[in-house]
């Protein structure tokens, strides 16, 4: 092996690149509280120009009605 380079060991490179990989975007479903995946949520909603995310279509539908009813919990 003369003449080779061994590979050298990067730890800060290869911890960079496992939490790029394990860090989700995490939102909570506004209607039940539930944490929802933000690439998998099953619905999303606009609303004065902030997204927001739902584990299901029931609870996007139950927040499109009356948006202010849920945010107003949050305060």
């Amino acid at each position: 092996m003369c003449g080779e380079q061994e590979p050298v060991f990067d730890e800060s490179q290869m911890m960079d690149n496992f939490w790029q990989k394990e860090v989700k975007m995490m939102a909570v479903d506004p209607v039940c509280k539930m944490s929802v995946d933000e690439k998998k949520a099953a619905a999303t909603y606009d609303y004065k120009g902030k997204t927001y995310y739902f584990c299901a279509a029931g609870c996007k539908d139950a927040f499109s009605k009356d948006p202010e009813k849920f945010l107003e919990k949050e305060k």
